[in-house]
């Protein structure tokens, strides 16, 4: 990959472009989007765009979106008034994976794909291992692919013909409705998936794996035991063949920058995600620790091996939790997400993030309700992103004592950074020890991305006793070191 420690932005590619299409008074497509409604699509200094939603869906997906009453009540929350032409399927019942007519279809998204490309970023699209939608083509055509047995409830499935198609299901949670579960036990399911994911890669750059973990043999088999296994069952593992295939077709197209897998990933399955071949898995462990204020935890997980680190895709926010304004409060929402955005690894930032808004919807929705524009995180991550070229490098994390923590990068000739976050509503004084790598033996300027504080202290003493900072409660600070 063309970076280390990518940001990638999280986009609702439904909602803005009707956003879109409102404000120009005509239906827009993904070919429309240029100029300035690009940076809805790609905000300056992300290095992908994962667009979520240009899944072709279907009607009976739509139908059970707009009828489910725990949905529903949802809706009522994020958008009071909302009638049936608001809700749409859900985009991870895909019904095809082509690009929806009235999003422009594969035309458009490859324009838009072009558009991306020329401001330095990359295209991240989605790829749903588990499941398909109710309306996918498969479902009659090819029943043998899915998880069945002769009878069922309508709980846990679906009636076609003689058979009783499964739905789709983390094995912690109620069934997936919309959906008709995929059998991984299956040789032939598994090519037919393969197939899919090495069409969807021929349009982008890198694919976020809805619920990865969902479809590892033994993850698998712990949740379907109970269902008939199919005729041509074995036990070998999807992933590490798939995302060999796609790399080695991308080679094929000569495309040097290479190829990015993100799992979606819970249930301590990281790290073996990771050995099988992913770029990033989501860190939701950090997410959780950070929303608890735990502190001891977060020690022990900044000095996770290295390996794994740089693996780990952190955020503290995504369209499956609440969003980070409601969480925390004001000034922690700016420390948690500095926290998040400049370790190592993989940084994700969601739709709607840099805008402040406080209304998590669910993904079915075609409009998000209006909201007042709240700058204060939206400053915060676009310092992030300007600093971006000193976030990626070599990482120290540096001992400080908690509830105060402190990291480093050193990118040689580009310059250096150094993070510091007080995780505490109470006021710190801390003693910070740089490396000494780039700074012994000259002056150096510390200058604070995020607050109008700037340092100028001997680089010798930095790295020996050390320079003191005073932290009000839940301060974060970005200091640029020239």
């Amino acid at each position: 990959m063309s970076a280390a420690h990518p940001f990638l932005f999280e986009v609702n590619a439904r909602v803005r472009l009707a956003a879109l299409s409102r404000a120009a008074g005509r239906a827009m497509t993904l070919a429309d989007v240029e100029g300035d409604a690009l940076d809805a699509f790609a905000p300056r200094g992300v290095d992908f765009a994962w667009l979520v939603g240009v899944w072709e869906t279907g009607p009976i997906a739509r139908a059970l979106a707009q009828t489910d009453q725990d949905l529903r009540g949802a809706y009522d929350r994020a958008l009071p008034g909302w009638t049936d032409d608001d809700i749409l399927a859900s985009p991870y019942a895909v019904a095809d994976y082509t690009v929806a007519p009235d999003l422009g279809g594969d035309t458009a998204l490859a324009i838009l794909r072009q558009r991306l490309r020329e401001r330095g970023c990359r295209l991240v699209l989605d790829f749903v291992p588990n499941h398909v939608g109710r309306d996918h083509a498969w479902v009659t055509d090819r029943p043998e692919l899915f998880v069945q047995r002769p009878v069922g409830t309508e709980y846990d499935g679906f009636r076609v013909g003689d058979t009783w198609i499964a739905c789709g299901r983390d094995p912690f949670f109620a069934p997936w409705r919309d959906t008709a579960q995929i059998d991984y036990r299956s040789s032939g399911a598994r090519d037919m998936m393969l197939a899919a994911l090495r069409s969807i890669a021929q349009r982008c750059d890198g694919v976020r794996c809805d619920m990865a973990m969902l479809v590892l043999s033994d993850q698998f088999e712990r949740t379907w035991s109970a269902w008939p296994r199919p005729a041509d069952a074995s036990g070998d593992e999807f992933w590490p063949n798939a995302i060999a295939t796609v790399r080695e077709d991308t080679r094929h197209r000569g495309d040097r920058d290479g190829f990015l897998f993100l799992a979606e990933s819970y249930w301590d399955l990281e790290y073996r995600l990771q050995t099988l071949g992913f770029d990033f898995t989501y860190d939701k462990r950090l997410y959780d620790h950070l929303a608890r204020f735990d502190v001891d935890f977060l020690r022990g997980h900044l000095g996770a091996d290295w390996s794994f680190a740089r693996r780990c895709a952190r955020f503290v926010e995504n369209h499956d939790e609440e969003r980070a304004a409601t969480v925390w409060p004001s000034p922690v929402t700016a420390a948690a997400t500095v926290s998040a955005l400049t370790l190592p690894g993989a940084r994700l930032i969601n739709d709607g993030q840099i805008e402040g808004r406080r209304i998590r919807s669910p993904v079915q929705l075609g409009r998000w309700q209006d909201e007042a524009p709240d700058d204060g995180i939206g400053r915060v991550i676009r310092a992030i992103l300007g600093a971006r070229d000193v976030l990626t490098g070599d990482w120290t994390c540096i001992n400080v004592e908690a509830p105060a923590f402190a990291w480093s990068w050193d990118v040689g000739m580009r310059g250096r950074s150094l993070i510091v976050v007080n995780l505490s509503d109470g006021r710190l004084a801390r003693r910070i020890r740089l490396p000494e790598t780039g700074i012994a033996g000259r002056s150096i300027h510390l200058i604070d991305r995020l607050a109008s504080r700037d340092i100028v202290c001997d680089g010798d003493t930095a790295a020996g006793d050390g320079i003191v900072l005073d932290l009000n409660p839940w301060q974060a600070s970005l200091f640029e070191i020239v």
